[in-house]
């Protein structure tokens, strides 16, 4: 498993520019070593996005990394049991008519200068994608989304079971890269 994380990342890591095809922003220079702030989204509907928020906050605990965790929730929807693990949620009133971020939760999110945002919420979905474009965080990276929005993208196993020990294979090889 350890090598399949490690060959996501040859084409994918994207350097400081802005040059089309990157996430239009310019990261500077990233040192995961250096990471002391992460934003987080996920997906509060979704079982695997769940999963892998637990997996990350796992992984990331040691490191000591400062975290902003904000879910989309459906409002009026409660199949899911209740998450054990405190974040602000979002919904769909968070956003004007044509897609605008309305003041509130996400606008202090998106106007925190994270070192880090990483995206789990594992879909396609309009109103994360525009979170992740408006956010000022430095470097962004996706999880199971491929995308331009972030600098760098890649593929895990969405399993509670077998995400943290990928998670802490991402974080080792991730010290290693440095993007300018």
């Amino acid at each position: 498993m350890i090598d399949t994380i490690k060959n996501l990342f040859s084409a994918k890591t994207r350097t400081g520019n802005t040059d089309a095809g990157t996430s239009g922003h310019d990261t500077g220079t990233f040192r995961f070593s250096q990471v002391n702030t992460a934003g987080v989204l996920f997906n509060n509907q979704d079982l695997r996005s769940r999963a892998l928020l637990k997996g990350f906050l796992r992984a990331v605990k040691p490191m000591g990394i400062k975290l902003a965790v904000v879910g989309y929730d459906k409002p009026g929807s409660d199949k899911l049991p209740a998450l054990n693990i405190p974040f602000l949620a979002y919904t769909s009133k968070d956003f004007g008519f044509f897609g605008s971020i309305k003041q509130g939760v996400l606008t202090n999110f998106i106007d925190k200068r994270f070192d880090m945002l990483i995206d789990l919420s594992l879909s396609d979905n309009r109103k994360a994608r525009a979170v992740t474009r408006a956010s000022t965080a430095a470097f962004k990276v996706g999880i199971n989304i491929p995308d331009d929005v972030f600098d760098m993208s890649f593929s895990m196993p969405a399993t509670e079971e077998e995400n943290p020990g990928a998670f802490t294979a991402l974080f080792e090889h991730l010290k290693k890269i440095n993007a300018n």
